[in-house]
């Protein structure tokens, strides 16, 4: 849920993970059709029963909802086969591999900027792409409706401007917004993998931003005989309310998917009036199909905060928040000794500004957690504030390929939580030498920790926000735990280190 990771103006994903039983029963998701979204307006029989479902999907169910009919099926094939096209030219994306042997290739772009990496996909994607926004658009302003129906509006503080701007409605919340696009092809890579089977359970995680908007994934079809191209992907699971995991069934029908991310936190503290709403990011996780021809395609967008807005609990803006974080990531191991004022960048517990890598009980995250790279991950009996301490380690958030501390900041998809010698400034099993031996060393600790290997992340499904440089290879493969959990269901807000480059996404 994977801009590939950018997130965004701001939030760590919460991860949490266990096996996925066989037999879990098929769930398919709420669904509103595209043409109810758009006449609702001046006809209250379907305003009421596109804001009823809208309510129970969103407001307070799931927190997952499909827009149907909103897409034409020849501009999703027309996308997909762009997608594919690009996908044979290395040197347009960026490219990553996963432990079980799944590539993935990544474009990104803001959604006012054009994906021009690839022409071909470039001449595409525009259709779809405003598709989405309209989808959006008409989304937030029933909402908005409907909730001054109920109660009072929602408003959302900015900083004032030249034009007297004093603040944000829900609808000007999500079309003034930093949105970034991503588009990824995944693809079984060509080498064996003799553990493949070993890693297919769930890597759970929430995306960063207030909401996700996504096509399913769709898979090209490998029969000839088939009167559909693409058909959707299996393999796409969320997590309920109740904690139980179900896959998610998609049709030809589920056009736009719109899930809610953590930055809903702060569209909570803006509608508190309205008591019976629960608002819920949505914890996912993704496995891809085995065939070895295999190639699915996905698109999503992530809807962001406007830098000016203010913020819910600290009363500055996100901008300033995230200048604040750029201008000095080097406290972070000595916040603890200097006693520094937590900033709450996501939640409505205190999450101090510097992200603090050594293990902290000021963390926003859970006290069986440990927050690495913007994410909080399920402590075990080896890595835990309590296992490092018994070798005379701190746990702490490490850069396995080159045994670094995470500042902070930069997006390090290799960053993992890892018993760390602070006094010798290193990790003290050799991490530099051996970047391979190293992520294997984590993901055996994981898997025999909980007897779960994890596997392919949904972080198509964006889990941070990217610029042109990083967006494509943002992602991380979190090692697993038996516990489930979030953060609250209020992640913290990690900033990305230039907003400015967000604007430079292409």
């Amino acid at each position: 849920m994977k801009l590939a990771s950018l997130q965004l103006l701001l939030t760590p994903a919460s991860i949490v993970l266990c096996a996925v039983s066989p037999d879990e029963k098929v769930w398919e998701p709420p669904r509103l059709d595209y043409r109810d979204l758009v006449s609702a307006t001046g006809h209250d029989s379907l305003v009421n029963d596109a804001e009823r479902t809208i309510h129970d999907a969103l407001l307070t169910g799931n927190g997952i909802l499909s827009i149907t009919k909103a897409i034409p099926r020849s501009e999703k094939a027309d996308l997909y086969d762009a997608m594919i096209h690009c996908a044979m030219s290395p040197e347009t994306a960026k490219e990553i591999i996963y432990p079980d042997g799944t590539k993935r290739v990544t474009w990104a772009a803001s959604s006012s900027g054009s994906v021009n990496k690839c022409e071909e996909l470039s001449k595409v994607a525009d259709p779809v792409r405003k598709q989405v926004g309209e989808v959006m658009s008409h989304l937030a302003l029933l909402i908005e409706a409907s909730l001054t129906k109920m109660g009072r509006a929602p408003f959302f503080p900015a900083a004032s401007t030249g034009a007297g701007l004093e603040g944000y409605s829900l609808h000007e919340l999500f079309s003034r917004g930093e949105q970034l696009d991503h588009f990824h092809v995944y693809s079984n890579a060509e080498t064996s993998y003799s553990n493949k089977a070993e890693l297919k359970t769930i890597d759970w995680h929430t995306d960063y931003g207030f909401a996700l908007a996504f096509l399913p994934g769709h898979i090209l079809s490998q029969d000839s005989a088939s009167a559909q191209k693409y058909t959707p992907s299996k393999g796409f699971f969320i997590q309920l309310p109740d904690g139980s995991a179900q896959e998610v069934t998609f049709t030809e029908e589920d056009d736009v998917v719109i899930m809610l991310g953590d930055g809903v936190a702060h569209i909570k503290n803006a509608i508190e009036d309205h008591q019976d709403f629960n608002l819920r990011a949505v914890p996912h996780a993704f496995v891809m199909p085995d065939s070895q021809d295999a190639l699915r395609m996905w698109y999503g967008r992530m809807m962001l905060f406007p830098l000016d807005a203010i913020h819910s609990t600290l009363h500055q803006t996100f901008g300033a928040i995230q200048k604040s974080l750029n201008a000095d990531p080097s406290y972070h191991l000595s916040s603890k000794q200097e006693g520094l004022t937590g900033y709450p960048l996501g939640c409505s517990s205190p999450q101090a500004l510097s992200p603090r890598l050594l293990a902290d009980e000021t963390m926003d995250c859970e006290s069986d957690q440990f927050m690495c790279w913007h994410t909080c991950f399920n402590n075990t009996e080896e890595l835990s504030p309590e296992g490092c301490a018994s070798k005379n380690l701190e746990l702490a958030c490490v850069n396995t390929v080159n045994g670094t501390l995470w500042d902070g900041i930069n997006h390090c998809s290799a960053c993992e939580p890892t018993c760390f010698s602070a006094a010798e400034g290193a990790r003290t099993d050799g991490v530099a030498e051996s970047a391979a031996n190293v992520t294997n060393e984590v993901a055996e600790s994981a898997a025999n920790a909980t007897n779960a290997p994890s596997i392919t992340p949904e972080a198509d499904e964006v889990t941070s926000p990217t610029s042109s440089e990083t967006a494509e290879t943002t992602s991380t493969t979190m090692p697993t735990s038996s516990s489930a959990g979030t953060c609250n269901g209020q992640q913290s807000f990690a900033v990305v280190i230039a907003i400015s480059m967000l604007l430079l996404v292409v």
